[in-house]
C-alpha cells in the first residue's frame, strides 16, 4: 500500500482551517499533525 506525506497542508474540518501535515495511506488519512489554528471558515 502507497503512502504519502502532504506538508504545510491546510486541514478544514467543522469551520475551521488549520495549518498541518497529514499522512495518507492508500485511501484513508492516517494521521495529522496540526501546527495552529489559522481562520474559520463562513457560509456567506
Amino acid at each position: 500500500m502507497n503512502s504519502t506525506l502532504i506538508t504545510n497542508a491546510r486541514i478544514v474540518n467543522e469551520g475551521k482551517i488549520m495549518q498541518g501535515d497529514v499522512l495518507i495511506n492508500g485511501s484513508r488519512i492516517e494521521k495529522n499533525w496540526r501546527f495552529h489554528f489559522s481562520q474559520s471558515c463562513n457560509s456567506n
